[in-house]
């Protein structure tokens, strides 16, 4: 068995989310379990800078009728993915002062960012 190592951003994996790239095989995938507190203590550690674990995706790319699908399967992070994805869509909150926005990664800022932007981000 082959494979590859392609580190995606945040953004990247909520991107592929977004357009419906990303699917779940329910063969072996539970679905959404998490609390809003778990999910809320895991985009605080991604807004932190925190390590989490990996998020496993097997690329799927084949040809239909002359054009190229390209899908990402979740073997694992799921649950991850979707709390992120809830998070950016406003379906919850996060209480953080400004001083603890400035003091986060650039990356994650621009995350963030995109909630205040939207007004979705109580500040």
């Amino acid at each position: 068995m082959q494979y590859d190592l392609d580190n995606k951003t945040v953004s990247d994996l909520l991107e592929l989310r977004s357009a419906d790239m990303l699917y779940a095989n329910r063969e072996y995938q539970r679905g959404a379990v998490w609390s809003t507190a778990q999910k809320k203590m895991l985009v605080d550690s991604v807004l932190r800078g925190y390590a989490i674990p990996l998020i496993y995706l097997h690329h799927i790319s084949k040809q239909v009728a002359g054009h190229r699908l390209d899908k990402f399967e979740v073997i694992d992070g799921q649950q991850r993915i979707n709390a992120l994805y809830e998070y950016r869509e406003g379906s919850f909150k996060l209480l953080i002062r400004k001083w603890r926005l400035m003091r986060m990664r650039p990356s994650f800022r621009a995350l963030f960012n995109w909630s205040l932007h939207h007004g979705r981000q109580t500040v």
